[in-house]
Order: C-alpha cells, then sequence, then structure tokens
C-alpha cells in the first residue's frame, strides 16, 4: 500500500488515482456511518430478582433498539464471566437490526453455587459490515444476586425425629 501511495505521488496514473480516492471515501462514509449509529443505539436490560436458589434459572432480558434510519451493523454483547451464575448457553450476543426496530433477547443463567455474585454486561463493541472500524458502546449494568443454597432435611435428622418421646397431654395438664 505504501509502495502505490509513493508511485501515484511520483508519477500519478488514473485509474489507481480513482481507486485510491475511492478506498479513502469509503472509510471516511464507515466513520460517519458508526458515528451515526453509535448515537442511535439504546440497550436496556430487565429488572432481576435480587434473591435466587441454587439450581434456579433466571433469565435476563435484553433490549436492543436501532433509532436511526440506518441499518445497524454487527453490536457484539460481552457478558460478565462469573463463578456462581454462569450463561446456560450463550457467552455472546451478536445483532443486527433493521433501520427503526427492536429487538428483545431473554438470556438463561443458571445458579451454580451459593454466594453473592455480580450479572451484566461487561463490554459492548459496534463493528461495522466490512469490519474496517470497531467502536466501544459506552454502557454499563450490573446487578448483584444473592444464591441461597438448597436446604433440605437429612434423612437421618427425620429419623431420629421419630424416636423423641412424646409426653401425653394428661402429664401436661398437672
Amino acid at each position: 500500500a505504501i509502495g502505490i501511495i509513493v508511485k501515484l505521488y511520483d508519477k500519478p496514473h488514473p485509474t489507481l488515482m480513482k481507486t485510491l480516492y475511492l478506498i479513502g471515501i469509503v472509510f471516511v462514509l464507515g466513520e460517519v456511518y458508526m458515528s451515526i449509529i453509535k448515537r442511535r443505539l439504546k440497550i436496556e436490560v430487565g429488572p432481576l430478582p435480587n434473591v435466587v436458589h441454587k439450581g434456579e434459572l433466571i433469565h435476563l432480558q435484553i433490549t436492543v433498539r436501532n433509532t436511526s434510519f440506518l441499518p445497524l451493523p454487527y453490536v457484539y454483547l460481552f457478558f460478565k464471566e462469573s463463578y456462581y451464575l454462569v450463561p446456560k448457553a450463550i457467552r455472546c450476543l451478536c445483532v443486527t437490526l433493521a433501520p427503526r426496530s427492536k429487538k428483545t433477547f431473554s438470556i438463561p443463567y443458571e445458579a451454580l453455587n451459593s454466594g453473592a455474585d455480580e450479572i451484566g454486561i461487561e463490554r459492548i463493541v459496534l463493528v461495522d459490515y466490512f469490519e474496517f472500524a470497531r467502536r466501544k458502546y459506552k454502557f454499563s449494568w450490573s446487578q448483584e444476586v444473592a444464591i441461597l443454597s438448597q436446604v433440605k432435611p437429612l434423612k437421618e435428622i427425620a429419623d431420629l425425629a421419630a424416636y423423641v418421646p412424646r409426653k401425653e397431654s394428661d402429664e401436661l395438664d398437672e
């Protein structure tokens, strides 16, 4: 690429000059396109329960809205990694939208271990169709969720409770 630019500077060729101008216009229009789209992208996250039980599924509701008159290129949503809450099948979400449209996604999370953890979106990246430009979208959302352990009576304790002597009602009245 540098050699072609040096040759064009040294001795301009009409076809190569048109190609160079076309490539320059594509980059400039791509930057304008990404700046318009970045301002018109809206992301909404639904509320989650604050307390869940171990082994339970919770669903994270994410709505991606394109309010622009241009189609939305690729938007990658990366979710926070966690030891306690793990996305069942999705670690990253890629979205494209038509002009003035919206999509709602439900991402299931499974509570694997008991404890407290934050669930949320780590980062959002916009990528154009040709993958020349990448832009980070400033959006942060997180919510703390407490995972309770499953409390079940042990079989031995249930068996021992059957052997506890009970007083008769006559003895209690005296």
